[in-house]
């Protein structure tokens, strides 16, 4: 007989993350401003409310002028001299690193190696809320990776995996996907909702913050072994985002997906392989400090049994969306030169703390038998 179960879902962030859109903000998208209170804001600019102010104030002409010269470093000026705070849409927090690179850019006082063009990767948002959210294919992924990892390590001298040169034919291996148009996997019958933070944006503050995001070398020290910093919208630390995740078990075979299987998955997956990789191989990046923290939520896990760690997002790292034994993962030796190799080298963590990205804590009840 066929059975559907629903949970209900609710992340925390451990560290930031960051899910994109492939779209970035623009400087004549917002402007970023050092507020009384010492706090810095980015405010994103209705562009209605701008022309309609700039028309009122009989500068349209002089902006039209200033847009002809294609000189984009004129334009970001004009526009954050005549910003008014009845132009905002909503707003979100920057950094004061960001804020910095911000200021020296609008005034036209570059340094070598700046970031100059001052596009910031956006994080997913609801347009009606105007608030970020965690997309349910995300969610999805992650389980599904953690779930291939799971059975590889349980299933693999049974199963024959070896020698598979392409990692989709190890996946229809391990899940037993035999049809070409993959109508029998397993996880057609898994369900995922989008997550949305507890709260509406009614206040036009999101949930999210602009900082600077690093690309650290594994056995440096974070100041010597960074990369090119980029400007990322990220999700705060130690918020909720709530959702669903409904199971369909139509027994049309005996190992379908289930709750059980997915949180032994990811406890294994996420809170064994993943944790201890990134641990071992950034110490500079997983400090006293961040380790106490995991390890109070570890312990958190081991007290509920619904609850697991997962990495989601961009930059989240390659160990943990690639399959153990099979990872063939690209790393840059010189110009245009790389090597494959079963582990990633470095690691993204933000400036502000210094955390890496994408971890969420994961803690689910059912609501429908």
């Amino acid at each position: 007989m066929k059975t559907i179960k629903t949970y209900k879902v609710e992340l925390t962030t451990i560290t930031p993350i960051h899910i994109g859109t492939g779209e970035d903000y623009v400087p004549v998208d917002y402007v970023i401003i050092k507020e009384s209170d010492n706090k810095n804001y980015f405010y994103f600019i209705n562009r209605e409310k701008f022309i309609n102010h700039i028309i009122e104030h009989n500068m349209y002409e002089k902006f039209l002028t200033i847009c002809n010269t294609a000189n984009s470093m004129a334009i970001n000026k004009f526009i954050f001299d005549n910003f008014n705070k009845e132009m905002i849409d909503w707003t979100m927090p920057v950094t004061n690193e960001v804020v910095n690179t911000y200021e020296n850019n609008i005034k036209m006082n570059t340094k070598k190696n700046e970031i100059n063009r001052l596009e910031i990767r956006s994080f997913i948002s609801d347009n009606f809320s105007k608030n970020i959210y965690i997309p349910g294919s995300s969610i999805k992924g992650s389980i599904r990776t953690a779930v291939l990892n799971y059975k590889i390590k349980n299933e693999k001298s049974n199963a024959g995996l070896t020698n598979y040169g392409k990692s989709t034919d190890l996946e229809k291996n391990i899940l037993k996907i035999k049809e070409k148009n993959n109508s029998d996997d397993p996880f057609r019958l898994v369900k995922v909702s989008d997550f949305k933070e507890d709260t509406q944006v009614s206040d036009g503050k999101r949930c999210s913050f602009v900082d600077k995001v690093i690309n650290v070398k594994s056995g440096k020290v974070i100041s010597e072994g960074k990369g090119l910093p980029v400007l990322m919208e990220l999700s705060r630390r130690n918020k909720k985002f709530t959702g669903e995740i409904t199971i369909i078990n139509d027994e049309s075979r005996n190992d379908n997906i289930d709750m059980n299987l997915i949180t032994k998955a990811m406890n294994y997956h996420y809170g064994e392989n993943s944790y201890n990789f990134e641990s071992t191989t950034f110490p500079s990046v997983f400090n006293d400090k961040v380790i106490k923290e995991f390890e109070n939520v570890k312990n958190q896990i081991k007290m509920n049994q619904n609850s697991f760690l997962m990495k989601i997002g961009n930059h989240s790292g390659a160990f943990e969306v690639t399959l153990d034994g099979y990872r063939k993962i690209k790393i840059k030796i010189g110009e245009n030169r790389y090597i494959e190799s079963d582990r990633q080298t470095t690691i993204w963590t933000n400036d502000l703390n210094n955390m890496p990205l994408g971890w969420v804590q994961c803690k689910y009840s059912i609501v429908q038998p």
